[in-house]
């Protein structure tokens, strides 16, 4: 959500409002910039925080990840109704398949591309269009990316990977497995990058574009 918040703040550069408030951290007076982008961000960080704690609530019935899901929250919804009830559509999908061992890690990654698309859906027009393009195919991305740096450690601990059941693992050693599908993971990683990128250059970044 950070790279949101900065990302939004390069296209629409115009709208940041100097401010300046007391940091604990540095315990001292700190200047810096605030606008609309940046609290939806944080908002959206808020949603999709609380509902990561909640899909930990009900998988592993962790009593401290629905205690802080009860504090990261927010109270009024009204304003995001309709993206949060499309996010927890998806969310709830996800996890059915992920309960069923699904080997359609295409599907899952569409799904979480849904996901990210929801939370870059902020602007209006031909310029809101691309910007969705790009959290679609970054959301493919994060989620086939994770699976791949994951896909040692959980089949270590026999946890759910759509890798594992895409390429039919064979109890084999987890670094041979994970060498003989990465070639293809990649290509697939690839075609993501490549969309992203076009989306990107059809977006018009007013700052920061050299990073």
């Amino acid at each position: 959500m950070t790279f949101l918040a900065l990302f939004l703040s390069s296209i629409k550069y115009d709208i940041d409002t100097p401010k300046r408030r007391f940091c604990g951290y540095k315990v001292s007076r700190v200047n810096y910039f605030q606008n609309k982008y940046i609290d939806y961000a944080a908002v959206m960080n808020i949603i999709l925080t609380n509902r990561k704690l909640l899909d930990d609530y009900n998988d592993d019935k962790n009593i401290i990840s629905l205690l802080l899901s009860k504090i990261l929250n927010i109270k009024d919804t009204r304003e995001f109704k309709n993206k949060i009830c499309e996010i927890d559509k998806n969310l709830k999908e996800m996890s059915l398949l992920e309960k069923q061992n699904s080997p359609d890690i295409d599907r899952l990654s569409h799904i979480f591309g849904e996901i990210t698309k929801e939370t870059f859906d902020v602007l209006e027009g031909k310029e809101g269009e691309i910007l969705k393009y790009l959290g679609y195919n970054l959301g493919r991305w994060i989620y086939v990316v994770d699976a791949l740096d994951d896909l040692e450690k959980d089949i270590r601990e026999n946890k759910y990977n759509p890798i594992v059941y895409a390429f039919n693992y064979q109890k084999e050693d987890e670094h041979k497995f994970k060498e003989r599908v990465v070639e293809n993971i990649r290509f697939v990683l690839y075609s993501y990058l490549e969309n992203i990128t076009k989306a990107y250059e059809l977006l018009n970044i007013k700052r920061t574009r050299e990073y």
